[in-house]
């Protein structure tokens, strides 16, 4: 499926669990949404999947010219590490589409941008909080409906939370789902916490990439409650429990959960353009379109 196709299909599930209420109070779904064709085909993979897939080219490639940094890819990664190479540097970006961003560019429907990355970030968090504001890209905190879980027929709000001592369990589990939170909440931190890269975290954090969720859960001595609770929450996410995903990536997510969440005018298109602006300025030499 191309981008265009999975983009149509993302927007028709969304039109269909956003309806309107029409006058007899009946629920009316909105129309599946047409989407242009200049959405479909965005990214141009099929020599990067001839490689990958071990198709030898019939000839090595031989370079037309010599730069002292070449950049491959022009997403957000790329235009940072172009942006901060000091003034001067004999650097080349590579960028394989018509325009730089990667996946977080924007296309424009109906006169509304819409975003092909992401929409919300979980932060801010150090070191992007300086460089985004750097960029003047001012954070907007969006309002986040609390957490609630249905257990023993009751309706628990906030079980991580302000709501721990109202679930109906013993008081050795509640103390677990305490324990849990507070893990989740140190997990946050963007100095000691789980961040990106995983190189540049503790070792004992960096162990976590080694277990599953659920092996975590065990050496934790945590209840069969927590681990359901816990299941639930990264099934949601991304459509796993914790016998597959490891605990560093599990407990990354699950820590967001508490966390605030930001976003800010135009989403990470926006960013991607503004981002551009400013690595190319002064040497729009720099930038190849179009190469693979």
């Amino acid at each position: 499926m191309n981008r265009r196709g999975f983009l149509a299909g993302a927007l028709a599930l969304g039109a269909g669990l956003a309806f309107r209420v029409r006058a007899d109070g009946l629920p009316e779904t909105l129309p599946e949404p047409a989407l242009p064709e200049a959405w479909d085909e965005i990214d141009h993979n099929a020599v990067v999947h001839r490689v990958r897939d071990g198709e030898a080219l019939p000839r090595r490639a031989q370079p037309e010219a010599e730069h002292a940094v070449v950049i491959v890819g022009g997403g957000i990664s790329g235009l940072t590490a172009l942006s901060e190479l000091p003034a001067g540097t004999d650097a080349l970006l590579l960028e394989k589409e018509a325009e730089t961003g990667g996946h977080s560019r924007r296309r424009r429907i109906r006169g509304v941008w819409c975003p092909l990355g992401a929409l919300v970030s979980q932060g801010p968090i150090a070191p992007f909080t300086s460089r985004l504001n750097a960029l003047g890209v001012a954070f907007r905190p969006l309002p986040v409906p609390g957490l609630a879980w249905r257990i023993g027929g009751r309706l628990c709000e906030e079980p991580l939370g302000a709501g721990i001592d109202a679930l109906p369990l013993p008081a050795a589990e509640r103390a677990a789902f305490r324990a849990a939170a507070d893990e989740l909440a140190g997990y946050r931190d963007p100095a000691t916490g789980i961040f990106f890269p995983r190189s540049d975290n503790r070792p004992e954090i960096r162990a976590l990439d080694a277990i599953t969720l659920h092996e975590h859960i065990a050496r934790r001595g945590w209840p069969e409650s927590l681990k359901k609770l816990l299941d639930g929450l990264l099934a949601v996410r991304i459509g796993e429990d914790g016998s597959q995903v490891s605990a560093w990536t599990a407990l990354w997510l699950l820590s967001a959960i508490g966390g605030d969440n930001y976003s800010f005018p135009g989403g990470h298109g926006a960013l991607g353009e503004r981002l551009a602006a400013q690595a190319l300025e002064g040497r729009p030499q720099a930038l190849r379109r179009g190469w693979t």
